[in-house]
C-alpha cells in the first residue's frame, strides 16, 4: 500500500474512531493496528487535527450563533491555503413543493470569522457551496465549526467589507 493511499484511508477512518477512542494516542494506536503506519509526524498531526476538531465542534455549536467564537473553540490547522478561516456550517431549509425539510453542509473561506447571520448574508451575495438551488426558504443556519490557519492573525468581522 502506498503512503498516499494509506494516509487517505486513515483520514477516512478518523471520524469513525473518535467516539471509540477519544484520546490522541488511542486513535493513533487504533489506526496503526488497523492499517499500519505512515510517517509518524504526519500521522500524529492528522490524529491531533481530528481530535481537536471533534472536541471543538461540540463547543462551537453550543456557543451563541450571533457571537464570534473565542480562540479556545477554533480548530487550529496548517491546512488552509485560501484564507485565514474556514467556516463550516449547516443550513436547514424546507422544500414546499415536496413538503420535505433538508439539511445541507457547506463551508466558506474568509479572512474573518463569521456569525450565523454573516453566513446567511453571504448566501445572498454568492450562494452556498454544495447547495444547488435556493428556491426554498431557509429555516436555520448553524455554524458548526471554525478552522483557523495557525500563525494567521485572529480577526472577527467585518466579513464583507465594502468595496
Amino acid at each position: 500500500m502506498t503512503y498516499g493511499s494509506l494516509r487517505a484511508q486513515a483520514l477516512v477512518m478518523l471520524p469513525n474512531i473518535m467516539p471509540v477512542r477519544p484520546t490522541i494516542y488511542g486513535v493513533y494506536n487504533m489506526i496503526k493496528s488497523a492499517l499500519g503506519t505512515y510517517d509518524y509526524k504526519t500521522m500524529l498531526a492528522d490524529v491531533r487535527h481530528a481530535v481537536n476538531f471533534a472536541r471543538t465542534e461540540v463547543g462551537s455549536q453550543a456557543y451563541p450563533q450571533d457571537k464570534y467564537l473565542p480562540k479556545r473553540l477554533l480548530v487550529e490547522t496548517d491546512r488552509l491555503t485560501r484564507a485565514n478561516y474556514k467556516i463550516i456550517y449547516r443550513v436547514e431549509y424546507y422544500d414546499e413543493k415536496r413538503g420535505v425539510g433538508y439539511k445541507r453542509w457547506g463551508s466558506i473561506y474568509s479572512n474573518y470569522q463569521m456569525t450565523a447571520a454573516d453566513i446567511h448574508a453571504q448566501r445572498g451575495l454568492e450562494g452556498f457551496v454544495g447547495i444547488t438551488t435556493w428556491d426554498e426558504p431557509m429555516i436555520k443556519v448553524t455554524r458548526t465549526s471554525v478552522w483557523h490557519q495557525r500563525g494567521a492573525p485572529y480577526a472577527a468581522g467585518p466579513a464583507f467589507p465594502e468595496i
